[in-house]
């Protein structure tokens, strides 16, 4: 009676309590559902091959997956203590007492069953089969962060390599400028100064290049280390760095909640945490099992095949906790407090998404602001450097002028290549943040 009356009355389960969040992102974005490839114009086939490659011979993510089947393994072990246990035994025993040599064997049959009356054993095994989701669902977190980190490393290479173009364009149009200065120097119609600031110029651009150089390698040893390979440095870039980008529809808050592995994840620890506490409220009642042997001896293997010989025995036992020093309520609390944890921890990940998501739209529209300026920034240095150098031939301005209007320009085009790669990456991020990055799947 008290333990059924006990069993009416378990620890109510912690709920997945998200905190409250409106209808719609507050940071502005583009709420309209828009048609066409609005993750990356013209995706290339390239990457997604990278990508594959990555998911199949990263060193980190297989052992993420050994670890998912581990488990799975795991759970059929917990499972398995709720069924029946069938074991046998065959001995032979030989013993020579210096006059005669005797022999005996033993032959038995063990049963073993633990009644599962108040589903103790049930909630520790739905409790394993939610570890093993835990563990396939930091599985997929994992496929899907190495996917955007792939993607993200292939577009700075982009950036890197466009970069490196850039530099080239300078340091040939410095070198133009510094041999028609040599030469107007050499004729007595340009000054010293001129001619030093010239070499000065190209040697920092030369310099410049070299660290943009070094800067692809890295980058393409870093990509290399994530798609599985010996870091070789000979991976090679030919497409082009994204400019235009079509709206990206983020949906609502809510949607983040069901599409997000890392939010499954904290979502099934709590449920499981839950489980394990109902479990150690349960192991504070009697447990019942049934255990049977069914065996023989005999010193002649014809006898000990014979049923003649054979004896069984069956025992039902029930264990009660009487006095234990407070250990089992004390666990049962320590679990309770675990699954306390869990659920702050549900919705710290939560709030984390959510800040996440708002960061990034919010910087996607400042990019697109910034790219907007930038473009025009570089449109009027241009300007400004085609009329110094026109102006300086005509003998009205000095060599700084241009020097300056040259380095303007090109501060200008440098910096809209990197806004341009910042916009990838934060696509990139912004897609994964949402849980809708395309993981391409595979075998």
């Amino acid at each position: 009676m008290f333990s059924s009356g006990c069993a009416l009355n378990p620890p109510p389960p912690l709920p997945q309590s998200p905190p409250t969040f409106p209808n719609h992102w507050s940071a502005p974005h583009q709420r309209e559902a828009v048609g066409g490839d609005w993750f990356l114009p013209g995706q290339h086939d390239l990457l997604q091959r990278l990508i594959l490659e990555g998911l199949t011979n990263n060193p980190q993510l297989q052992s993420k997956l050994s670890e998912a089947r581990a488990a799975v393994q795991q759970a059929v072990t917990v499972g398995a203590v709720a069924l029946p246990r069938l074991s046998s035994f065959l001995g032979v025993q030989r013993n020579d007492n210096g006059s005669s040599i005797t022999s005996k064997g033993t032959l038995s049959l063990d049963f073993l069953w633990e009644v599962d009356l108040f589903d103790k054993l049930d909630d520790q095994t739905r409790a394993a089969v939610l570890a093993a989701e835990i563990s396939f669902s930091d599985y997929e977190h994992a496929r899907l962060q190495l996917a955007a980190s792939i993607s993200k490393a292939w577009f700075t290479l982009l950036e890197f390599r466009e970069q490196i173009q850039l530099i080239s364009e300078r340091k040939v149009n410095l070198q133009k400028n510094l041999a028609l200065i040599e030469d107007s120097y050499h004729l007595g119609l340009k000054q010293p100064l001129d001619l030093y600031l010239a070499r000065s110029d190209l040697a920092a651009t030369e310099a410049r290049s070299e660290q943009s150089r070094q800067e692809f390698r890295q980058g393409v040893l870093e990509l290399e280390q994530l798609l599985g390979r010996y870091p070789h440095g000979t991976l090679q870039t030919e497409s082009a760095l994204p400019r235009k980008f079509l709206p990206i529809p983020p949906g609502i808050p809510a949607d983040v909640l069901s599409n997000r592995p890392d939010i499954k994840t904290a979502g099934l620890a709590l449920e499981a945490a839950n489980l394990t506490t109902r479990a150690a409220w349960k192991n504070r009642f009697p447990s019942f099992s049934l255990t049977g042997s069914l065996g023989t001896s005999s010193n002649t293997l014809k006898d000990l095949l014979s049923s003649k010989t054979a004896a069984w025995s069956l025992l039902a036992g029930m264990v009660v906790p009487v006095i234990d020093g407070g250990r089992l309520k004390a666990l049962q609390e320590q679990q309770t407090q675990t699954a306390h944890t869990k659920s702050s921890l549900y919705r710290h990940t939560v709030i984390l998404a959510f800040t996440e998501v708002e960061n990034l739209l919010n910087d996607a529209e400042h990019l697109r602001l910034r790219h907007d300026h930038l473009e025009q920034a570089v449109h009027h240095a241009q300007l400004a450097e085609e009329l110094a150098l026109d102006q300086y031939y005509q003998g009205l301005v000095h060599y700084v002028t241009v020097l300056e209007s040259q380095r303007r320009t090109f501060d200008a085009r440098n910096s809209l290549l990197t806004i341009a790669g910042e916009r990838v990456r934060n696509r990139i991020d912004l897609l994964a943040a949402l849980g809708a990055f395309p993981v391409p799947f595979h075998d």
